[in-house]
């Protein structure tokens, strides 16, 4: 059966300027997009589709021509409504694009000297290093990395430290250079040459144990630290920005997984609920205390009973997604959360319940 294809209103075209194009007037305008249902969860991604229309059609397939009454081509057909949504798409999704960050689920373990690793790495920015240099730079990101440390009850805390050329340290400290039969200099006289002396621009990123001030190298504490630290600069280092973060809880222990739900509850809903722009994540994770402590801040909400600092957060902030494999490909379930931080429906199963599962075998055998 051939369906009669629906003619767009003659204002489609007249409303829509090359200038400026949002996904939203499109939907509200096309005829065809009209009737497209998209949920809450869809619209705030789709949402991010806006910019100004390209002007340059260079991209458009040659058979897209606009003929005159004779059928002659006589140009890009630019003024179709379909040729400017898929303009203002194009462009809408390049600007999308360059919002998203990703973090992959291992993170490296720099050198001990940051400047020696491989800035031509096609993973440089996804494998973390990128947010280790902006850590030693940045005095500000690295203080903000600092305060949320010690709110994980990290025994570390990061500096920037400057280091001297040696052959700057040996003239400063050498007695060559005073004037001959003058008496040798003091330690004190030589540690002040020693301030005075031109550093060099080389600065590295030191750790700190807050329990002994002990500086160490990055290399020779444990792995969580080296996992921990790209993830809080993803989340305090960007603002209104799509993060997409693999297993950020990796080589980090229950308690600070469960920490890191309310990291990213401060970098989502934080600056938003003040007025900002906080981010959007999207997190792909194994572990159920990070969940437990985003339900958690739903209850608090809900029980007026949230920690000073925390945001509010309501069931519609949060989309939780379980994907099940099967012998017909991968199911993907929304599991819903209610005001309570509950879920509506029972979990597929694998997942919250095994601990449970061991606590009740434990206890089984004691009786």
């Amino acid at each position: 059966m051939r369906m009669k294809r629906e003619q767009p209103p003659s204002s489609f075209v007249s409303d829509i300027t090359p200038d400026s194009l949002s996904l939203e007037e499109v939907n509200l305008q096309h005829p065809y997009l009209r009737k497209a249902c998209l949920t809450k969860k869809s619209k705030a991604i789709c949402n991010r589709l806006t910019g100004k229309i390209d002007c340059a059609t260079s991209f458009l397939p040659e058979m897209l021509k606009e003929s005159d009454e004779s059928g002659k081509s006589v140009g890009p057909l630019t003024s179709h409504p379909c040729v400017q949504l898929i303009r203002a798409l194009r462009l809408g999704i390049a600007e999308v694009c360059k919002s998203m960050g990703y973090l992959a689920g291992i993170r490296v373990l720099p050198p001990r000297q940051l400047d020696s690793s491989d800035r031509n790495d096609a993973n440089w920015s996804s494998s973390g290093m990128d947010g280790w240099l902006r850590l030693r730079d940045n005095a500000v990101l690295r203080n903000e990395a600092n305060a949320w440390l010690q709110l994980l009850d990290s025994p570390f805390a990061l500096s920037a430290r400057a280091f001297i050329d040696e052959d700057i340290v040996a003239a400063a400290l050498s007695d060559r250079s005073r004037a001959k039969g003058s008496p040798p200099r003091t330690e004190k006289a030589k540690r002040n040459a020693l301030r005075s002396a031109n550093r060099s621009d080389y600065t590295e990123l030191t750790i700190i144990d807050r329990q002994t001030g002990t500086p160490v190298s990055h290399r020779d504490v444990g792995l969580g630290l080296s996992q921990i630290l790209p993830v809080l600069v993803s989340a305090i280092g960007n603002s209104d920005r799509l993060l997409m973060i693999e297993q950020p809880e990796i080589h980090l222990h229950p308690g600070l997984q469960a920490q890191l739900g309310d990291v990213f509850i401060r970098s989502s809903l934080g600056d938003r609920n003040s007025g900002g722009k906080g981010n959007m994540f999207i997190l792909e994770t194994h572990s159920e205390h990070l969940i437990l402590r985003i339900m958690r801040r739903i209850r608090d909400t809900t029980k007026g009973t949230l920690p000073k600092g925390i945001p509010p957060v309501h069931p519609n902030d949060v989309a939780v997604l379980f994907v099940e494999p099967s012998p017909s490909g991968c199911i993907v379930r929304e599991m819903e959360l209610n005001e309570r931080g509950e879920f509506v429906k029972a979990w597929p199963g694998g997942f919250f319940e095994e601990g449970l599962n061991e606590v009740i075998s434990l206890a089984s055998q004691k009786i």
